[in-house]
């Protein structure tokens, strides 16, 4: 058994917590990430979520779920990346923030767009 906190770039969880295993991709889930790659998607693996396939493009990125039918869908929300990690949004004050551990970057009007834009390209592809 592999604990997170001995494998290079990834934070310490639990003890004796175990990787998740990659999905079983079929024909029809290569095909869809051959058209993300085609619409100018990076297919990327996060290694906390390792039996997810991550999309990303720029600062924002989502996890996929396999299902069994050949597609995909979405696993939790299209997020922006901070130092190449999924950051949680955050309300502190009046504000709103995009953060990863002690990093942490404002939720801009821009951000918002730029984050629904892709989540909708996604979608579409998903479809």
């Amino acid at each position: 058994m592999k604990n997170e906190s001995d494998t290079p770039g990834i934070a310490p969880g639990a003890a004796g917590a175990v990787r998740m295993e990659p999905p079983e991709l079929e024909p029809g889930h290569v095909r869809v990430l051959e058209r993300m790659i085609g619409a100018g998607f990076e297919v990327v693996a996060f290694p906390r979520y390792a039996s997810h396939v991550g999309i990303r493009r720029g600062k924002c990125a989502v996890l996929l779920k396999a299902r069994e039918d050949g597609g995909f869908e979405f696993f939790g929300e299209a997020v922006w990346m901070i130092e190449g990690n999924l950051a949680v949004k955050i309300v502190h004050g009046e504000k709103k923030f995009f953060v990863w551990k002690g990093a942490r970057v404002e939720v801009t009007e821009e951000r918002e767009k730029q984050l629904g834009s892709f989540r909708s390209e996604v979608e579409e592809i998903l479809k």
